[in-house]
């Protein structure tokens, strides 16, 4: 279910500001692991008065955050050195020739900031990450980061002082070989669902099997009860959620229609896990050994076990929009109407641990997100519904006790920790900034306070739907519901605008998915964030049927395109581009296709926000014929 209407818009410039101010401080008692030091630790301070933890939410109606501006100045590296703030031009891209010259850190990226304007940024070289691209990204070894070689089944032992040895990642089997994760099977552990069970076109359904990849239980009205029959494939799942397996090989999308299973490499669809309910859903999670999936379909929370496709009891949980097992897998926390609720695991079963609900918050939406610290003591929840500025508590997980509340100005909050436990990003609807301009906050641990360190305006009338780090702390993403960022946290820059709804880093530290309103599941590769994969082919944000049924017509906003596909299979036939006029954008409604599917005709508006109109287009050349303005249309 969507959280409110938002208006849809083509072209976004996106402003990320930082204040240099003094640390906003909170008292915490529950110690955080500082085992692992990062890049946040270079992150701009911001002046705030103290604030206590029995500071009244109203009271804290007055504690601003000041007007942000964008800063320009040498950043400290992890290691202390004063280096460089990567070179950005706004006005002009300059990748030819090639600025970028410094050690592993030579791959030139230009970015569209919207209205022809560009930034160039250095990027690290293949296999390194960091500020100064000083450390071997996850699965590269030794003093030139080499790629390890190792299996699906297998760990490396990475890193600059790693030698590339894989080993086991789970207990070695009886022959001594490597099990494959969780479903996955064969020699190269390239086969999934083996001992999964789904039922043919055709089949008696509704009884908790699912139908097939390609069908879907509907209705007969033949005979009684319900069969598996072909679906259409052109999109219509909005993605209101994404999980990574931990070792980055499945996806899970939870849509509203289904949860869906897909390769993390290829995206290709594996399993559809609903069932008789297959209805909406909202929430998804992985174990951290991959063993388990936690979703929620039709405010009804269900554990699937990745083995065989089986499940537990459900349990009822209404509005339920976030899931999260603590780091040893041992809990499952989760989001809802009445607040939240902490469930213990075991034997893939959840019994309730500890349930609370947020004070001064509106009941009927209480509690929008939640996420355990890395060490588990600590849970974050985030606010649904409310008329406070305090919308972001943190509790005490082993004595069941709410610590503190931080002052965030958010509602429908969104909440996640850093894997290094010494971050917490906030986000969500802004109760204090016009519109939907939606800030992200950054607080930092430092000894027993949290640190208010930066303030990130995203000027683009979205909602934030997601936040999630990466694995080494090095970036921060940023899902909206109609456009995302990533966020480069040690040194300010946003390198990455792209059209998604929710945003995850995978456990390999290689991939970041991406999940859309309109159903689509995109991939990119990190550093460099290029799109490596895509089912946008079988999304879009408008679908229309070809005359003589033979097409399914999908029309793509982010970027203009139609594409045709076979309407059963989803199978490609062919992609127009639509010409880029340059001061307009395509709205998601209004177009159709002639009978011959030579012509089309597409309804726009002016970046400037002045008239709209159509415009007729020759599908065969991708050239405009016709273009007219309401007034004249």
């Amino acid at each position: 279910m969507a959280k409110r209407p938002v208006p849809v818009i083509a072209l976004i410039v996106l402003f990320i500001f930082c204040a240099c101010k003094e640390p906003v401080k909170v008292s915490l008692d529950a110690a955080v692991d500082h085992d692992q030091q990062a890049a946040e630790e270079d992150i701009t301070d911001q002046t705030e008065a103290p604030f206590d933890v029995d500071d009244d939410p109203e009271e804290a109606d007055d504690k601003t955050i000041s007007e942000s501006f964008l800063v320009e100045k040498d950043v400290a590296a992890p290691d202390g050195d004063i280096v460089e703030k990567p070179d950005v031009d706004s006005k002009v891209a300059s990748c030819s020739p090639n600025p970028c010259t410094k050690p592993h850190q030579t791959v030139c990226r230009e970015v569209s900031i919207g209205y022809g304007e560009y930034e160039h940024y250095c990027a690290c070289d293949e296999g390194w990450i960091g500020l100064s691209c000083q450390k071997c990204q996850r699965g590269h070894w030794g003093p030139d980061c080499a790629p390890c070689a190792c299996g699906k089944e297998e760990v490396c032992n990475d890193g600059l002082d790693g030698d590339g040895a894989c080993s086991c990642a789970r207990p070695t089997l009886p022959d001594g070989s490597c099990p494959c994760p969780p479903g996955w099977s064969g020699e190269e552990c390239d086969i999934f669902g083996d001992n999964w069970e789904c039922l043919p076109e055709g089949a008696s359904c509704g009884a908790g099997v699912p139908c097939c990849v390609g069908y879907r239980c509907m209705a007969s009205f033949t005979t009684d009860g319900s069969l598996c029959r072909k679906e259409f494939r052109y999109g219509g799942e909005e993605i209101r959620r994404l999980a990574v397996s931990p070792d980055g090989s499945l996806v899970a999308t939870a849509r509203m229609g289904a949860v869906r299973l897909h390769r993390a490499d290829t995206l290709e669809e594996l399993f559809t896990l609903s069932g008789e309910r297959n209805n909406a859903s909202t929430a998804a999670a992985f174990s951290p050994d991959g063993s388990l999936l936690a979703v929620n379909e039709n405010h009804v929370l269900t554990l699937y076990d990745m083995e065989d496709g089986s499940f537990s009891m459900p349990v009822s949980l209404s509005y339920n929009q976030s899931l999260v097992f603590s780091a040893d897998g041992t809990m499952l926390a989760a989001s809802h109407q009445d607040g939240f609720t902490i469930f213990t695991v075991a034997d893939g079963t959840v019994t309730e641990y500890y349930s609370d609900a947020l004070p001064y918050i509106d009941s009927s939406w209480n509690a929008d997100s939640v996420s355990f610290s890395p060490d588990g003591a600590i849970l974050a929840v985030g606010s649904g519904l409310n008329s406070y500025s305090s919308t972001v508590y943190l509790y005490d997980v082993a004595n069941k006790t709410e610590l503190l509340h931080l002052p965030v100005t958010e509602y429908y909050t969104e909440v996640s920790f850093s894997p290094g436990g010494t971050m917490l990003a906030t986000g969500g609807y802004s109760s204090e900034y016009p519109g939907y301009a939606m800030p992200v906050n950054i607080f930092r641990k430092e000894g027993d306070a949290w640190s208010l360190k930066k303030n990130l305006e995203l000027m683009n009338d979205d909602e934030i739907d997601a936040l999630d780090f990466n694995y080494s702390d090095d970036f921060l993403a940023v899902a909206g519901r109609h456009y995302s960022i990533v966020y480069r946290v040690y040194d300010d820059l946003y390198p990455l605008l792209f059209y998604g709804w929710d945003a995850r880093f995978s456990g390999n530290g290689r991939d970041l998915l991406v999940g859309t309103e309109d159903g689509v599941l995109d991939r990119y590769s990190v550093p460099w964030f290029d799109l490596a994969a895509s089912t946008r082919p079988n999304g879009g944000t408008k679908t229309a049927l070809s005359k003589d049924g033979a097409s399914c017509v999908i029309l793509n906003q982010y970027p203009g395109s139609l594409v045709f596909t076979e309407p059963l299979t989803g199978a490609v036939q062919r992609e127009v581009v639509l010409p880029d006029e340059g001061d307009i954008y395509y709205r998601t409604y209004g177009f159709a296709v002639s009978h011959d599917t030579t012509r089309g005709g597409f309804s726009f508006s002016y970046i400037d926000g002045g008239a709209s109109g159509y415009v007729l287009v020759d599908l065969d050349h991708g050239a405009p014929l016709t273009r007219k303005e309401n007034d004249d249309a």
